[in-house]
């Protein structure tokens, strides 16, 4: 047989394009496989997280370019903001960002959304505006239709989630014309939007048009082809709160059961915290103290979880910010002159943040100080407190400039005399939020100038209004003691009247009593003055 090249090129073409076909065929396989978990991913975020969250894991494993880690970068996001875990959705949510090659992408847009929201429920609001004003910024070029209904939509969620009505009400009434007709053209947009209202029209003693709202919501949500365990979660919530505010327990009782059951399936620590809180107020109600102790207990377990959870959370937000303004910084200019920026950005910032919460406030509780002087020389009854002046500063190990101790002092008068102190959302990780700073830092500075965990220090300021009032306020020395824990921002009158005791070594009944008999003896005596 005679040698033939020409057959020789045609075996070897033959061979080519079959391994070339199957190279072709594998990858078409590979990414219609991935198309397919991505869409199981997305079904999953709010029944099952903890499945979607393995698909997103494994998605971002096997990603090859820094694009393609940005769906499966949102995917643990949002899966992990079902859970409520705020400082692992803020770190995915920042890594979508950063893989963004188009800064104003829809999922870059979508990732912006999810870390203003979290960052206003961490109370970081000064961060959380500059997020919201890029977005209006990028909606505003009408880039993208649909970018301002869900602005407006996910800025009235966080106005709701931190229960200020009163700002819900303010974004609530400026969605008109066509802003609102965009938002009632979007199924979800919808449904969140009946939510909010039924949330607010409780809030204004509407029980009947929050009833239908809600419920209204409700069958929504029941009809959906895959069920969404979050949306069920807070709808229920909000059908227990509607329902123990007309006194009925019962049904209050089974709705707070059917939001627990959903914040169960999720693992939603938030949800599992307020769950069970409402469950024991509402069994203490109905007289059930056995389920009562049960809810309470599990209450004060969450509790103390959801507290470590949002200090973490606080912490790696400011640590994600700092990174996304040096990246910011070091690709604006020339490597040379970027490094010296940045380090001089880094050196200044960490000397703000450090100096700042290493602060040690000089405010003390005037108000215990008064409490003190009045038992004296009504009962000789001694109220044991400190001075309310701090007229010198406690060693500290750090040094801090006078001028930096100055401004925190400052925000420290402003919060002790304002009433933010009687929400019962306020916390270590809130107030570090509200002060641009780090909870351990606070803790520290709360514990050496105060010799006080930062729970007494709230508390005593709360002892301090709820006796200011009793003092000033003559109605309030007939309200029942439970309407006064509750003014002052406690959960429960049992640990009202721990604390109260605590601070003024008598019972909130016996210091009202010692207030009256002071009043009345006091009125005795000008009318003899008068007399004579």
């Amino acid at each position: 047989m005679l040698f033939n090249p020409f057959m020789q090129v045609s075996k070897r073409h033959i061979i080519l394009l079959f391994l070339c076909g199957i190279t072709m065929a594998v990858a078409a396989q590979s990414s219609l496989q991935k198309k397919s978990l991505i869409t199981d991913a997305l079904m999953l975020i709010n029944t099952t997280p903890d499945e979607s969250i393995k698909i997103g894991e494994h998605l971002l494993l096997n990603a090859g370019e820094d694009t393609e880690k940005i769906i499966p970068s949102l995917i643990l996001s949002k899966s992990y903001l079902a859970k409520g875990d705020f400082e692992k959705v803020l770190q995915y949510a920042f890594d979508a960002t950063n893989y963004s090659e188009k800064y104003t992408s829809e999922e870059e847009i979508e990732a912006f959304l999810i870390i203003y929201t979290v960052l206003r429920r961490l109370y970081i609001d000064g961060q959380a505006e500059n997020y919201l004003t890029h977005l209006e910024r990028i909606a505003g070029s009408n880039a993208y239709d649909s970018l301002w209904p869900k602005i407006m939509v996910t800025s009235l969620k966080t106005s709701i989630e931190r229960q200020d009505y009163k700002e819900a009400r303010g974004k609530i009434d400026s969605l008109a014309g066509d802003n609102l007709e965009n938002v009632l053209k979007d199924r979800e947009l919808k449904q969140q939007y009946h939510i909010f209202k039924g949330v607010l029209a409780a809030d204004s003693g509407l029980l009947e048009e929050a009833k239908v709202l809600l419920n209204k919501a409700k069958t929504f949500s029941e009809n959906r082809q895959t069920t969404n365990y979050l949306e069920r979660t807070m709808i229920s919530y909000q059908l227990g709160e509607l329902f123990a505010s007309k006194k009925d327990h019962i049904k209050a009782i089974e709705n707070f059961n059917e939001s627990l059951e959903f914040a169960v399936k999720l693992q939603n620590l938030p949800f599992l915290t307020k769950n069970h809180e409402q469950l024991a107020i509402n069994h203490l109600a109905i007289g059930d103290k056995t389920l009562y102790n049960q809810h309470h207990e599990r209450f004060l377990l969450y509790s103390d979880q959801l507290y470590l959870a949002e200090q973490e959370a606080v912490n790696t937000a400011f640590n994600l910010i700092n990174q996304e303004q040096d990246y910011k910084l070091e690709s604006a200019k020339n490597q040379k002159t970027s490094y010296f920026y940045i380090g001089a950005a880094i050196t200044l910032l960490l000397v703000f943040i450090v100096t700042i919460l290493s602060l040690k406030s000089i405010w003390k509780l005037k108000r215990l100080k008064e409490i003190v002087s009045y038992l004296e020389a009504s009962r000789n009854t001694v109220v044991g407190t400190k001075n309310a002046t701090l007229a010198k500063s406690v060693p500290n190990k750090m040094l801090i400039p006078e001028e930096t101790e100055k401004i925190l002092i400052d925000k420290l008068k402003k919060f002790e005399k304002s009433t933010r102190f009687l929400s019962k959302d306020m916390s270590l990780a809130v107030l570090a939020g509200q002060f641009d700073t780090n909870t351990k830092y606070l803790s520290g500075i709360i514990n050496s100038h105060y010799q006080d965990n930062f729970n007494t220090y709230i508390n005593k300021l709360r002892i301090n209004y709820i006796i200011e009032k009793l003092k000033t306020d003559p109605n309030y020395r007939h309200y029942k003691i439970s309407y006064l824990a509750e003014v002052c921002g406690f959960s429960s009158h049992s640990a009202f009247g721990a604390v109260f005791k605590s601070l003024t070594r008598i019972t909130p009944a016996t210091f009202i009593d010692l207030l009256n008999s002071e009043i009345d003896e006091q009125i005795d005596l000008k009318q003899i003055t008068s007399e004579s």
